[in-house]
């Protein structure tokens, strides 16, 4: 059920969405008002039909393969400039509803009609709009601003307040700015396409060096659950990872399984682990992640004794084993979702001998395909900042 939540509610929404407006759209070009009503409804459903076509085929699965493999470059160059192509959409979307507007002869009606008499009326006859806004109170906000609208018009050319034209022209501004409020409403409420990196049992030369490289040419910060004696083995490595701006949390003194530890050895091994990452780091040690991920009641009680709290993860693409880098980026795309924690691996605890190139070759390209789809990069601890 979560993965039909997280994976195809989204995009049956988004489907269902696209197919009334591209219904809605038709409609409006069928209207009588437009010259081109005269075209064929055979027309219209081939249109339709053509539309929701392409809807679904962009929703695919192999649509996306497709694009991040062929067009990926275009897709990065869209994406790094979103701001300026976004600014050139809006601008070309206002000329076409002005050219629009100026070629389509729409009745004036109901409630706008009643309060465009009103506001031309005045202040000559006070009684039409007087009548009107006894009975539709509502609508009393939208007649001053229209009123008030009107007179500033009149300032630049006395007949402007009174059109129709330009009427329907400041209808255009409010919607576009609108939808642009709007946009940035929902974009600020819901939009949470952020990505936690994390990276387990370092820090382990020469690979946690070629990984701070990356995040650094990147401008990507993340999260390092650090083997405490690895640290202690590598103390300029600690030092750098934090003067980069990274977040260091604790992995373990040791990397053992703490469900076979007792309760005392785990009081042990956490408070070490703690004191030593907080000296070599300078930075205050606030999150856990234990071996394996392992825990229970009472390994949990044990962290919050110490100030911790557990951190696990959503996303694993099983780096360790080391399964080449284009599977372990195809793992982790497959499982991606907005607060995504995902795990890597920059060390190999405890036998501190396995290579972790595949996963340093690999954090680049992740990085840029979740780029290219979004999403933006920062620290666990800012995660638990927010209590999501």
């Amino acid at each position: 059920m979560n993965f039909i939540y997280k994976k195809w509610l989204p995009s049956a929404i988004n489907g269902l969405f696209l197919f009334f407006i591209s219904i809605t759209l038709i409609g409006a070009f069928r209207s009588d008002n437009l010259k081109i009503s005269t075209l064929t409804n055979h027309f219209f459903l081939i249109l339709l039909i053509a539309i929701l076509a392409i809807v679904v085929l962009l929703f695919s699965k192999h649509a996306k393969k497709w694009i991040d493999k062929y067009l990926f470059g275009v897709k990065k160059i869209f994406l790094e400039n979103i701001g300026l192509i976004t600014g050139i959409y809006f601008i070309f979307g206002f000329c076409l509803q002005v050219f629009i507007l100026t070629n389509i002869s729409a009745p004036i009606g109901w409630d706008v009609s009643a309060i465009f008499n009103g506001v031309s009326a005045l202040p000559e006859n006070k009684e039409v709009i007087s009548n009107y806004l006894s009975i539709n109170p509502n609508n009393s906000f939208f007649f001053f601003l229209m009123y008030g609208i009107s007179k500033v018009m009149n300032l630049f050319n006395h007949t402007w307040g009174s059109s129709w034209f330009v009427w329907q022209l400041w209808n255009i501004i409010f919607m576009d700015i609108g939808f642009v409020i709007l946009f940035k409403a929902a974009k600020y409420l819901f939009n949470k396409k952020v990505a936690y990196l994390t990276f387990d049992d370092g820090p382990y030369p020469p690979y946690t060096d070629e990984l701070l490289k990356i995040l650094e040419q990147r401008q990507v910060k993340a999260t390092f659950f650090m083997v405490a004696e690895n640290a202690e083995k590598h103390p300029e490595l600690v030092a750098k990872i934090a003067a980069q701006g990274h977040e260091i949390a604790l992995h373990a003194l040791k990397h053992r399984d703490f469900l076979k530890l007792s309760l005392a050895e785990q009081q042990k091994d956490i408070a070490a682990g703690k004191r030593i990452l907080e000296k070599l780091s300078g930075q205050k040690i606030t999150l856990m992640r234990p071996p394996h991920g392992f825990r229970d009641w009472a390994v949990i009680d044990t962290l919050q004794k110490n100030g911790l709290t557990a951190v696990n993860w959503s996303v694993i693409p099983r780096d360790w084993t080391n399964p080449g880098v284009s599977v372990i980026v195809d793992r982790i795309m497959e499982q991606m979702h907005p607060g995504a924690i995902i795990l890597l691996h920059d060390g190999d605890s405890p036998k501190y001998v396995a290579s972790r190139e595949e996963t340093i070759q690999a954090v680049s390209v992740i990085i840029d395909k979740l780029r290219a789809e979004g999403y933006n990069f920062v620290t666990v601890n800012e995660l638990m900042q927010k209590g999501e």
